[in-house]
């Protein structure tokens, strides 16, 4: 997921408490530093695997614990404090028009204690972890008492994206921090290698045979995406097509998949902003949608390389349709080349290529 712009310098604000400098606890010496890499992907592929690596981390007391972000899909690292009910990641924008979303701001904003210790008793949140201007790309806590405590991506609670900090008695033998790091990479490259190439073999085994119409044209369909446990394919199967003025394409998602994708083609415009933050007299701005990105735009006219044509955002989680069809239309030029892309995942890999040949 990309494009959401934030306020720089409120933004900043609200991130600088949630990526504080680690102090010592009163009476012992400074702990040691320990990374959890948030995400795993492999761009090549549009695969990702939404997990934390290590998913458990063992550490003393007084150690601090340094999420960084790894992939191009956002995240968050968020501490529920025994809370029974994780928050929902979307929600109506106040006094908007009806339908109009935004991103619940205790998911999209950090919360942390303003020293940065940490002892479970509250709630703890990274706010939206990304790759955009204003995002953050880390986060630390320094845990002050033995015990577990549990965590989650609440962008991505479907996946049971889970993690464990597992804080033992000082006495205890843990790892080192580099022992940790190569654990973490270890059951990443293991994640990507087990369960890629069988999601990405299940996503091209559900794309539908071409379909012959009466009046000598073709229906072609392509497969957007593919979700199965912590797998997140990001990609539309076949990612090239070959196709004729009078053809329809329809985009289907499968049973399978949780995430929203667009199907749009910008033919060379510039891509909107997903979110458009709008001010408030206290506190963050609302960040609510961009119905450039939401809502349908030149879906009635046949597909050609002008102008814009954008699926909006299709759910697969929200009940309705979840197939979008397009008729090829005349598409002059040398190189008659329909790109599209996902306004969400595309810097992951999702894009796709329709190749118009004249009959």
């Amino acid at each position: 997921m990309k494009r959401i712009v934030y306020f720089g310098f409120l933004f900043t604000l609200l991130v600088g408490f949630s990526i504080p400098a680690a102090p010592a606890l009163a009476g012992s010496s400074v702990g040691q530093t320990y990374t959890v890499m948030v995400g795993a992907e492999d761009t090549s592929h549009g695969l990702d695997v939404e997990g934390f690596y290590p998913a458990t981390l063992h550490i003393h007391p007084g150690d601090t614990v340094n999420w960084v972000l790894n992939s191009y899909e956002i995240h968050t690292v968020t501490f529920m404090a025994g809370a029974s009910s994780v928050p929902e990641m979307l929600v109506p924008l106040p006094k908007g028009p009806q339908g109009a979303m935004m991103f619940n701001p205790q998911v999209a904003f950090p919360a942390a204690p303003k020293d940065g210790m940490y002892d479970g008793a509250s709630f703890a949140n990274s706010g939206i972890m990304g790759r955009d201007p204003g995002q953050p790309q880390k986060f630390s806590l320094t845990f002050t008492k033995p015990g577990s405590y549990a965590y989650r991506c609440v962008v991505h609670g479907k996946e049971d994206m889970l993690g464990t900090v597992v804080v033992d008695a000082a006495s205890m033998a843990v790892p080192a921090p580099a022992d940790v790091e190569v654990q973490a990479k270890g059951e990443m490259e293991k994640a990507l290698a087990q369960q890629g190439p069988a999601a990405l073999q299940a996503a091209k085994a559900s794309i539908q045979a071409p379909v012959k119409n009466a009046d000598g044209s073709t229906t072609y369909f392509i497969q957007v995406g593919y979700s199965k446990g912590q797998v997140d394919l990001q990609g539309y199967y076949p990612h090239i097509l070959e196709v004729h003025p009078g053809d329809t394409v329809t985009w289907e998602f499968n049973k399978s998949d949780i995430a929203p994708h667009t199907i749009t083609f910008l033919n060379g415009a510039k891509a909107p902003m997903l979110v458009l933050p709008q001010p408030q007299p206290n506190g963050p701005p609302f960040l609510s949608f961009n119905p450039a990105v939401v809502l349908p735009q030149n879906v009635d006219q046949p597909l050609s390389n002008q102008g814009i044509f954008n699926s909006g955002l299709i759910d697969p989680l929200i009940p309705g349709s979840h197939t979008f069809s397009m008729k090829i239309g005349n598409v002059p030029g040398v190189l008659p080349v329909l790109a599209y892309q996902c306004l969400l995942h595309d810097d992951a890999g999702m894009t796709g290529m329709l190749i118009v040949v004249s009959k």
